[in-house]
């Protein structure tokens, strides 16, 4: 099953939530507040990406059934 484009945006917003928290720690402190509330981002972002591959999954395996 290929990705999604809700798995790309999962793991495009994963990556800049961690780029924001590590520039946080260190540099920039005023990224560190953007950061965790890009970790809801990412938190909404993996729970649609879930439901939606839980769904197409559900498809494939009923239509292999009905065949």
């Amino acid at each position: 099953m290929p990705a999604s484009p809700l798995g790309k945006i999962k793991m495009a917003s994963q990556v800049t939530a961690i780029l924001l928290l590590i520039l946080g720690w260190g540099p920039l402190p005023w990224l560190a507040p953007i950061g965790h509330a890009a970790l809801w981002v990412v938190m909404v972002a993996a729970v649609a990406s879930a439901v939606d591959y839980y769904r197409r999954f559900q498809r494939l395996l009923n239509a292999r059934v009905t065949d």
